[in-house]
């Protein structure tokens, strides 16, 4: 489904913070011949997973 690759920019570049605390943003992009409605699913999935 995806590719994860763990690192870093020291130092950082940019911060994402929600309510002061430190916070994580994750980018998600389309397979080709996808439906939009199946990726939101299969999103979801994986979001309560976290």
């Amino acid at each position: 489904m995806a590719t994860v690759e763990c690192g870093y920019d020291a130092p950082a570049t940019f911060l994402v913070r929600d309510g002061c605390e430190p916070g994580l943003l994750r980018g998600v992009v389309m397979r080709d011949n996808w439906n939009g409605l199946d990726l939101g699913k299969a999103l979801e999935a994986e979001v309560a997973k976290i």
